[in-house]
């Protein structure tokens, strides 16, 4: 997973939210900000924080905070994600939506056959 801040509205929801939660978590993000992240999958479908999404959502906020879930193996997983932070502080032109972020890591990793070459890739760029 990887942590970004993405467009609200390039989050696909998923419905039923509890009406009651939704104002609470309204009130606290009103305070302290939203904490826990939101989790999409990679093409931007909710995964976990339908409440949380509808609360940011009525307060107005046009980004939102969330873990990105990536379908990769896990063998690459491992030896990608330390990177990721870095890269994203490395890259000059920083991703904006959530689609440009995913395309972006999606590059690397597609274009690599092996986890050395994927290492490779990485540390050209940082």
């Amino acid at each position: 997973m990887i942590f970004a801040t993405v467009p609200i509205e390039s989050v696909t929801p998923i419905e039923g939210n509890n009406e009651k939660r939704v104002l609470a978590l309204m009130a606290d993000i009103k305070r302290n900000g939203l904490i826990a992240p939101i989790t999409v999958d990679e093409a931007g479908y909710l995964l976990d924080g339908r409440d949380r999404l509808e609360a940011c959502k009525r307060l107005g906020h046009s980004h939102i905070k969330c873990a990105i879930k990536y379908n990769i193996p896990e063998e690459v997983a491992k030896n990608i994600i330390p990177f990721l932070d870095q890269i994203k502080e490395s890259i000059k032109c920083q991703p904006t939506t959530l689609e440009e972020y995913k395309a972006q890591m999606i590059r690397i990793i597609n274009s690599a056959e092996s986890i050395d070459e994927i290492k490779e890739l990485l540390r050209k760029i940082l």
